[in-house]
């Protein structure tokens, strides 16, 4: 779905250094999870998948993990495509997301919900993989000719 400018409201400075440090908080996470370095890519969400399995197994995933995974899902679209952070109204309620530019001969962006996509990871299980997610938005990002 491509979507104007204006639908969205880009976060201010201090929301974004937030998420930043806290996408970097997560990026640590992995990277003692994996013992390895890491970096904003599919094969980092294939981690935060099973990190996220791991997890819930010890029980429900706290706010401050729920919020380092949104960082971290934001932080790899913006990494892989450019953009920024965003929040959209959709009915009464405010959704955060990232806004990315879609190639094509026709400029424009697409929002894409990451905080419902979490919520949907972490209410679904697995089949709602965010490494899936990611993929499948990131084909849509790079057009269609």
């Amino acid at each position: 779905m491509s979507l104007s400018k204006e639908m969205c409201q880009p976060l201010s400075p201090e929301q974004t250094r937030f998420l930043e440090k806290t996408a970097s908080q997560a990026l640590g996470v992995l990277e003692e999870f994996t013992d390895d370095h890491i970096t904003y890519g599919p094969t980092a969400l294939q981690l935060l998948d099973e990190w996220i399995v791991r997890s819930e197994r010890k029980g429900p995933v706290s706010t401050v993990s729920r919020a380092q995974i949104i960082a971290f899902l934001g932080k790899t679209f913006l990494h892989a495509h450019g953009g920024h952070w965003a929040t959209q109204m959709q009915g009464d309620r405010q959704h955060l997301g990232v806004l990315c530019p879609v190639v094509g001969p026709v400029e424009h962006v697409r929002f894409i919900d990451i905080t419902a996509q979490v919520n949907r990871r972490l209410r679904e299980g697995i089949g709602a993989s965010l490494a899936l997610a990611y993929l499948t938005a990131s084909v849509d990002l790079k057009g269609r000719f």
